[in-house]
């Protein structure tokens, strides 16, 4: 994700892992920083913002059972 932008206000169908490789995000549960594993229970919602700065965030995230997005 470019600075300042996201990804539109999902839900998680089953669990999410997240690595953080590259910059950051801010989301409801704070600021996910390069190096940062962050898991998601199902069912939970969030729409993560990359931080600002120099360089895009970078995730490997692993949606096991895919997301919904709220309307």
């Amino acid at each position: 994700m470019d600075p300042g932008h996201g990804y539109p206000r999902h839900t998680h169908r089953g669990v999410e892992t997240v690595l953080v490789l590259q910059g950051g995000y801010r989301d409801e549960r704070g600021e996910h920083r390069a190096g940062d594993f962050v898991d998601y229970a199902d069912g939970t919602t969030h729409a993560p913002v990359a931080l600002l700065g120099d360089r895009p965030c970078v995730l490997l995230a692993l949606a096991h059972e895919g997301v919904l997005l709220a309307s």
